[in-house]
């Protein structure tokens, strides 16, 4: 009497077919019944990843690899274009506000507005505006902050969108409508602000600035090539 955990096959069940013999229907099992996995490279509708999509992630990846435009290079509407085809190469671009418009006049919708520091990005802070808004964030900063880490960190853990968000619609109040109360409102909130509500808000003013190198609009106020100089050379004191 065989076992009944043996592993060899019996003709217990009259008329079962053996799985050698019984054709290419039957040689997709294995001696103990189980379906074999079919080869992926013979059309299985079940495999995970298709040729079609292979191509369509290759021709993604080809164009992605030959995309001239870079992050530190904004985009211009055509007033922003306009506006550094007249200024010299190196100089920065003045304070402006407006909205980009499409070809109708209507403003345009700004979309993918993730982070802290994407909010009104269509913002271009001249080197007056910017020099205010970090002289006042600057002050609150060195008098009470110092010894609060991650005070530049996006991944701190007490920091408030909501928070970031007012504390530049108040300082941009200041910009289109420059008066004493306006300035005296922006001054308060920066006051009572977190520390790190101020370290985005000043780190947010300072990707405002755009300059003009070889007649295109770049972000920063140096160049990268002057940033890495004065690292190296602070590295090698």
């Amino acid at each position: 009497m065989p076992s009944l955990f043996s592993r060899a096959r019996t003709n217990s069940i009259p008329g079962k077919k053996s799985a050698r013999g019984s054709g290419d229907h039957a040689a997709n099992h294995d001696e103990f019944g189980r379906v074999k996995s079919r080869d992926s490279g013979h059309g299985n509708p079940l495999s995970f990843t298709s040729k079609k999509d292979k191509d369509k992630e290759k021709k993604k990846a080809i164009d992605s690899k030959h995309r001239k435009r870079t992050i530190s290079t904004p985009k211009p509407d055509g007033d922003v274009a306009n506006l550094v085809a007249q200024i010299p190469d190196g100089s920065f671009l003045p304070l402006n506000l407006d909205r980009p418009r499409d070809e109708s006049g209507e403003v345009k919708t700004l979309e993918h507005d993730y982070g802290y520091l994407s909010y009104e990005r269509h913002v271009i802070l001249g080197l007056d505006q910017v020099a205010r808004l970090v002289d006042v964030i600057a002050n609150e900063l060195t008098s009470r902050c110092l010894t609060t880490p991650f005070i530049f960190s996006a991944l701190a853990l007490d920091i408030s969108s909501s928070a970031i968000k007012r504390l530049i619609r108040t300082f941009l109040d200041t910009c289109a409508n420059p008066s004493s109360e306006v300035d005296q409102r922006w001054r308060e909130e920066a006051r009572f602000a977190g520390p790190h509500e101020l370290g985005m808000c000043i780190r947010w003013g300072l990707a405002r600035v755009v300059r003009v190198v070889g007649g295109q609009a770049v972000r920063g106020l140096i160049s990268w090539e002057h940033y890495t100089e004065f690292r190296d050379s602070e590295a090698g004191m």
